[in-house]
């Protein structure tokens, strides 16, 4: 894998973080969400 992560260009790395980053924002409002299920979309 760090081979892999060697060979990108760095626009392929950024890419690649920023996709990371919104998979890890998702998980995060997914957990926010079910322990408050009362919350707007908004408040999440």
């Amino acid at each position: 894998m760090l081979q892999l992560y060697r060979q990108m260009t760095p626009q392929q790395k950024a890419a690649r973080i920023f996709d990371l980053n919104l998979a890890a924002r998702a998980l995060s409002a997914a957990r926010i969400h079910r322990e408050h299920p009362n919350l707007s979309p908004r408040e999440v």
